[in-house]
């Protein structure tokens, strides 16, 4: 196995790297602008490129859909700094219709904030769509990706976890498991479960007014030069729950919560509920959902 992995494996991926249809970028702007971004998308990201001018006038919607459709790609980039607002929604409406991608290099009055962010390509900035939510199919996709993979985890996690489960109850007084009240997505609430790593009956007042502190920006701890907003040497848990907490065992129990669908494999973590409704009251929510 370790011959196959370390030879032929890597040596078939390689050759359906090579063989594979790159996805193609429409650029549209001057060449003396496309050109440099052209480059560091083929260099950098692998990408093939088609460049254009932008179509303007009468028809311009007509013809954007027409090189849209004759070049097949997959993402159109605008090279245009100086576009008018008018003209950036209608790249965006063209786009959405045709189900493609759409970037441009932004001026503030371009960006109205909603659905979009950020990328450097090389030294430009160029504004874009985030992604298509997860709703309909794609919803469905998810729950049933969820529901398979953390069927299977369940059925490997299941020895370690009564063994976890039995080492809690032996080193400290208090239930393995705790049921604790999180809030998800669109701000419905639910019952996680995770082990406990903490003594038994302790005060949440340090972790409320940690919280609090938090969304000040005004609490956080140093860790190899990074920022980490989380409450360190705290008296509260348990030499074992550090252990637990140090390789995220703790989260194990949270697979039941998948299999509920009320999580998913990969997602935010959720909030508590004096957490999130404190943000609620701060203008925060959408950091909080």
């Amino acid at each position: 196995l370790a011959l196959l992995f370390r030879t032929w494996l890597p040596w078939s991926v390689r050759r359906w790297v090579r063989g594979k249809q790159y996805e193609t970028v429409l650029v549209l702007g001057e060449k003396s602008v496309a050109g440099p971004v052209e480059a560091e998308l083929q260099r950098g990201l692998h990408l093939s490129t088609i460049q254009a001018a932008f179509p303007h006038g009468p028809g311009s919607e007509e013809r954007l859909a027409s090189l849209i459709a004759s070049s097949q790609a997959k993402e159109v980039l605008y090279l245009a700094p100086a576009a008018l607002p008018e003209t950036i929604r209608a790249l965006k409406d063209v786009c959405r219709r045709h189900h493609v991608g759409w970037q441009f290099v932004p001026l503030r009055e371009n960006s109205d904030g909603h659905g979009s962010g950020a990328l450097l390509l090389g030294d430009i900035t160029v504004m874009g769509a985030n992604g298509s939510s997860i709703t309909g199919f794609n919803l469905l996709y998810k729950s049933i990706f969820d529901l398979f993979l953390g069927s299977i985890l369940l059925l490997c996690a299941t020895p370690v976890m009564v063994l976890i489960a039995i080492a809690i109850r032996l080193t400290s007084s208090g239930p393995a498991v705790l049921a604790q009240e999180r809030v998800g997505h669109l701000g419905n609430r639910f019952t996680m479960y995770k082990f406990r790593t903490m003594y038994e009956n302790t005060n949440d007042e340090r972790h409320r007014e940690y919280v609090q502190n938090w969304m000040k920006n005004q609490a956080h701890t140093e860790s190899n030069g990074h920022q980490i907003f989380k409450i360190t040497n705290d008296d509260r848990i348990t030499p074992f729950g550090r252990l637990l907490r140090r390789y995220s065992l703790d989260e194990l129990p949270q697979i039941l919560n998948v299999l509920k669908l009320e999580m998913s494999i990969v997602g935010p973590r959720p909030a508590m509920p004096y957490a999130c409704f404190s943000q609620m009251h701060r203008g925060m929510q959408n950091s909080c959902f």
